[in-house]
Formats: structure tokens, C-alpha cells, sequence
């Protein structure tokens, strides 16, 4: 499997995480709303960021879908070494 070139955390704040994930209708929309899952799956992925190399963190708090997407490929396209992405979500 091929590392990727650059690895790329969504994040977004905790109230507009909250909402997206109960407009998402998860059947385990109980668990992923838990303050304390949530914490949990913050640090881990906060933790395991932190060991990559050639990451970006983006903010999508106050961004649609498209505006990820977007923002994801000009990123990409302002460095036409990047072949491969892993995108992470964290509390998005």
C-alpha cells in the first residue's frame, strides 16, 4: 500500500460536530454524540496525527461540503508532488 504524500484531519468545533452527526442519522448516533467518545476519539486521532510527517489540519467548522472539497484540491493542485491523500476525520 502507498504511504500518502500528504495526510489531512477535518476538524470542526464541538457544536457544529454535534449537529452533523445527528443530521447524519448514524444508527449509532447515541455513541458518536457522547461528550465522552467524542473526547476519546479527539485524542486518539490528535495523537496519532501528531507521528505523521507531511499533514495539514483544516477546519471545516464553518464550511459546506463542497468548500472541503474544494479547499482539499487546491491544496493538492498548489503542490503537484502530492499523488496520494488520507483524509482523517475527527469530530467533523
Amino acid at each position: 500500500m502507498a504511504k500518502p504524500d500528504l495526510s489531512i484531519l477535518l476538524k470542526a468545533d464541538l457544536e457544529i460536530s454535534e449537529e452533523r452527526n445527528k443530521n447524519r442519522k448514524h444508527k449509532l448516533l447515541n455513541i458518536w454524540t457522547s461528550p465522552i467518545t467524542r473526547f476519546k476519539q479527539e485524542r486518539v486521532l490528535e495523537s496519532e496525527f501528531e507521528k505523521i510527517n507531511n499533514k495539514m489540519i483544516l477546519d471545516t467548522s464553518n464550511m459546506s461540503k463542497e468548500e472541503v472539497y474544494k479547499q482539499v484540491i487546491e491544496t493538492i493542485k498548489r503542490d503537484r508532488k502530492i499523488v496520494c491523500v488520507r483524509m482523517n476525520y475527527s469530530l467533523i
